[in-house]
């Protein structure tokens, strides 16, 4: 099992070298995120935000979901208010259309109690709070949950921490989870399958998803995944809910059964009495075979 790097050691791998000037210091990833009415994306570059390398598979960053339909603009995933619905993958910038991709996320749930339901976000999805930061290679948000969301990236796998409070500390992962069309239309993405299987102590999940449709309005796409967490829940469950309100959870694996079975894992760690921060690996991501993908 490959260890998580640090947050630090990947920003620092995009700085110049000692001596040298940090030309990094000057780029400011939030250009273009937002439009001429202040708080809203609309009219702006349709840009992606979040923690990547030039010219990386991997785009790790936040997908939020604006809740007026008609000024909605979620081709990139970031929007500068919108309600935070997961943490994905794939992303792309300046698309315009449909949004597309956003898909092999992950959510962290400070509750799973009522009324938050793990097959609908609109009951769990979160404010932001305070100014999030962006630079070269890392991304940052605190939720209004109180859990803090720090991001990078190499050119196949994303870094995620995240520094919970004291109380629940859940992740859930979603592997029906893409980015939507507000406002609707036939080339909004759709989910086609999944598959996801989770190690005996909980640690490490692999699988794969199938999309389709999106702003190219392309044919389905398969994308293979890993993911790790740098200590192991107390629980770690599988899940299915085909044509249901209500998961059918348990056990270490499941396959979708149609295009209609939402498939994912929630993991759990019982320390709620102090706050601790949490690390996940997702990689290595890739689009043509599921051998050695976790390694």
């Amino acid at each position: 099992m490959r260890g998580c790097k640090s947050l630090a050691l990947i920003a620092l791998s995009s700085l110049t070298t000692a001596g040298q000037t940090n030309y990094a210091q000057y780029v400011n990833p939030f250009i273009g995120a937002e439009g001429p009415t202040p708080g809203r994306a609309f009219g702006g570059g349709d840009i992606f935000v979040g923690g990547a390398v030039p010219y990386g598979v991997v785009k790790l960053g936040i997908d939020t979901y604006e809740t007026n339909p008609q000024m909605a603009v979620l081709n990139g995933g970031f929007t500068p208010e919108g309600n935070v619905t997961a943490v994905s993958m794939i992303h792309v910038s300046g698309t315009g259309g449909c949004p597309k991709y956003g898909v092999i996320s992950q959510m962290p749930l400070t509750t799973t109690s009522a009324p938050v339901d793990i097959l609908n976000n609109r009951t769990y999805w979160q404010h932001r709070v305070g100014n999030d930061t962006a630079r070269v290679g890392y991304f940052k948000t605190d939720l209004e949950s109180g859990v803090r969301v720090e991001l990078s990236g190499t050119a196949h796998a994303g870094i995620l921490q995240y520094s919970f409070p004291a109380g629940e500390k859940n992740v859930l992962v979603d592997l029906t989870h893409r980015l939507p069309s507000a406002r609707g239309s036939s080339c909004t993405q759709r989910y086609v399958d999944s598959e996801i299987s989770i190690s005996d102590d909980g640690t490490e999940y692999t699988g794969y998803g199938v999309y389709e449709a999106g702003w190219n309005e392309g044919a389905p796409y398969k994308v293979y995944f890993c993911g790790q967490f740098d200590s192991a829940p107390d629980q770690a469950k599988a899940f299915n809910a085909e044509n249901s309100t209500t998961p059918d959870m348990g056990g270490k694996r499941r396959k979708a059964r149609s295009r209609h079975d939402t498939v994912g894992a929630l993991f759990t760690w019982n320390d709620t009495a102090t706050a601790s921060t949490l690390r996940s690996r997702v990689g290595d991501i890739v689009h043509f075979c599921g051998e050695g993908v976790c390694v």
